[in-house]
């Protein structure tokens, strides 16, 4: 802290330990401008109140208990942070001064609140008044901006380093820093030596914009190259007697013309036209930060954008060069691309044609994949038609094939009685080239088989083409498209295939149960209809499926039998009592 507490006249609502110092300055006056210190510090007091920093709520009355040393602290609450400031008067000799310090028990330095940039240009309005020296030695509020900045302006002032080394090393080669001026090249071997000699494992780099000032990067930026202007008229004047060395280094100088100006030829096209002003205030902005002097949130909101103008500068600009600048490497590469582009045009062009004059369309591999899915999925969509009233299937839905030439499971079918599944597995062999078969494959898996057993295949037949010379356009040899005839026959045997594999329980019963019956068998059927389907075929008959499992839908539903009969119904079994059905327990209740 700046002042020891055993000597200050406390003015508080409450005494606080754990400060944070956010400012600190001292004020300067050549003579006596302070003949009552404590009548000075409650009209500063009274300044703060009608300010509005404080109110009589926040403050207590003052104690007048002084000792030698004139101290003075006011602890007050303004919105809900809690301040100090503290003020301690002292004489050396002719100079009297007043040392100033703005605590804060719960405030810090941000970007959003103005609190304390209020409370410190009140504090310094007030002693402004008497003192005309003002001496700032602590900011936090400034330090926490400019610790914000610097670290941005470090690398926008990289940014230009490296935007500038780029654009003069493809301009110009490695040799481009013998046409800077004079001075920078100078400035730059003057600080050589002291500048490698931190840096050992990076001597060897070439580091000549890195040891140079902001500032003369906006020299290198508008530099001209200047050179003598040969004429007659010149070398007149060269040539008079008794010319001694310094009239003669005037005379070059004035016959010099602009060989090369830099900004116009070379950084302009890439860079905006206000750049150079802007990089100017740039500069004026990051000598300000890096010589840590003050700011407040008005001037770091300038710099700020500052920063953002020519960052954004020299980004597109550094995206401009490498559009313009381009090495041998990238303009064959581009060469190269161009010409495969114009190829691919061309053929694009050629099977546009082919294909509207010969009616036959050309497809690529991935296409003919694309067809072979469409096809056989709208054959399993009509297989599936087929089978809508045999309710007891379950068919999953269509998986496509997604690469050439492998084996994918394209769907199932489940019977829902049994739990039977068939896989039906697909593959491609595809060609794409004129004249040339691709073929789709189907074949399919039992339930716990291994081995796949073969259904059949479809054909894709490539279209071909050839140029009529006799009527100048192309002609159909071959058209393209998929057998339909072999896509029927694959339908067929697709239906004898679940026709056979597939057990209807329905068929299988009813074929039987006319015969059970007739031998005074039990009805293998409920005569009641399925909770699920309401269809009358819940099978009671445990040596063809479980019991009450429904033959038409598969549902299982809960069936019992009665314990006086034998007649079987819904319900479920009981520890407490026996079961029976309706009739029985009609029957008993009578009784």
């Amino acid at each position: 802290m700046l002042f020891p507490w055993y000597n200050w006249v406390v003015v508080q609502s409450g005494g606080y330990e754990i400060l944070e110092k956010l400012v600190e300055f001292v004020a300067i006056a050549e003579e006596r401008v302070i003949d009552d210190f404590i009548g000075y510090m409650l009209e500063f007091q009274n300044f703060l109140f009608e300010s509005g920093v404080i109110d009589d709520e926040s403050i207590d009355s003052p104690n007048d208990n002084l000792s030698e040393v004139p101290l003075y602290v006011i602890d007050f609450h303004s919105k809900e942070y809690i301040w100090e400031i503290g003020i301690k008067f002292n004489t050396y000799g002719k100079s009297y001064e007043l040392e100033v310090l703005i605590q804060s028990e719960n405030y810090s330095p941000n970007f959003e609140k103005d609190d304390l940039e209020r409370l410190k240009v009140i504090v310094k309005n007030f002693i402004k008044a008497k003192h005309k020296n003002i001496f700032w030695l602590y900011d936090a509020e400034s330090e926490f901006l400019a610790t914000d900045l610097y670290p941005r302006i470090f690398k926008v002032e990289n940014l230009a380093r490296k935007f500038i080394t780029m654009v003069m090393n493809r301009k110009f080669g490695i040799h481009w820093w013998k046409l800077v001026p004079l001075k920078i090249q100078e400035k730059h071997k003057s600080r050589f030596v002291g500048y490698k000699g931190i840096i050992d494992n990076f001597k060897d780099v070439d580091e000549r914009l890195m040891s140079i000032d902001t500032g003369d990067l906006h020299d290198i930026l508008t530099n001209k190259v200047m050179k003598w202007e040969s004429s007659e008229e010149n070398i007149k004047k060269l040539s008079k007697l008794n010319l001694n060395l310094e009239s003669l280094n005037k005379i070059i100088q004035s016959q010099q013309v602009v060989y090369s100006d830099w900004w116009q030829t070379i950084f302009s096209p890439l860079l905006p036209e206000s750049f150079l002003e802007e990089f100017k205030k740039f500069e004026s902005n990051r000598n300000h930060i890096a010589h840590n002097k003050l700011i407040d949130k008005s001037a770091y909101k300038k710099i700020l954008h500052s920063i953002d103008v020519v960052q954004e500068a020299l980004l597109c600009g550094i995206q401009k060069m490498s559009s313009e600048f381009k090495s041998e490497e990238e303009r064959k590469e581009e060469a190269f691309e161009y010409e495969l582009l114009q190829e691919e045009l061309i053929s694009e062009r050629i099977l546009e044609l082919k294909e509207s004059e010969s009616g036959v369309i050309t497809r690529n591999s991935n296409q003919i994949l694309a067809l072979f899915n469409d096809e056989l999925s709208r054959l399993y969509d009509s297989i599936e038609e087929t089978f809508r009233f045999s309710e007891y299937l379950n068919f999953s839905d269509y998986t496509e094939i997604e690469n050439c030439n492998s084996n994918s499971v394209v769907f199932e079918i489940q019977n829902k009685i049994d739990g039977y599944v068939i896989s039906f597995e697909a593959n491609t062999d595809i060609n794409d080239y004129e004249g040339s078969q691709s073929f789709l494959y189907l074949e399919y898996k039992k339930d716990g088989s291994s081995s796949l057993e073969e259904i059949g295949s479809v054909s894709y037949n490539y279209g071909e083409v050839e140029f009529n010379e006799f009527q100048g356009n192309y002609m159909p040899i071959q058209m393209d498209g998929i057998s339909e005839y072999e896509l029927s026959r694959l339908g067929k045997r697709l239906v004898e295939i679940i026709n056979t594999e597939f057990t209807d329980y329905k068929e299988k019963v009813e074929s039987s149960r006319y015969s059970i019956i007739k031998d005074g068998g039990p009805d293998p059927i409920l005569d009641l209809p399925c909770q699920e389907c309401g269809e009358e075929w819940i099978c009671v008959d445990e040596t063809i499926t479980d019991l009450g499992r429904c033959l038409n839908c598969g549902e299982i539903n809960e069936v019992i039998e009665c314990e006086r009969c034998g007649r079987k119904d819904f319900g479920s079994p009981s520890e407490d009592e026996p079961f029976l059905c309706e009739g029985c327990w009609n029957y008993y209740e009578e009784e």
